[in-house]
């Protein structure tokens, strides 16, 4: 079928707007599956490669419930940044 199961965690920074806040705050990552989940499907990867050791970081910490450190923060940031309008 072309589907990928396996662990999954969403790896992002979004700056998001609240009614104190107009230019919006900072949220990070915070979804780890330790079930099969469907992750995607073959067709969308665009990018195939071994994580890193920041990411296993973050990895790691979000799988046993741990909050992430400011260096995480920051590497979210400016590598898994989302924009919402």
């Amino acid at each position: 079928m072309g589907i990928l199961f396996g662990r999954a965690i969403h790896l992002y920074a979004k700056r998001v707007p609240t009614a104190a806040n107009p230019k919006g705050v900072m949220q990070y990552s915070d979804y780890f599956s330790n079930q099969a989940v469907q992750v995607c499907r073959k067709d969308n990867i665009v990018e195939d490669r071994p994580v890193n050791e920041a990411e296993n970081k973050i990895y790691q910490e979000l799988s046993t419930g741990q909050s992430l450190d400011k260096d995480d923060r920051e590497y979210l940031r400016d590598n898994y940044s989302e924009y919402q309008e």
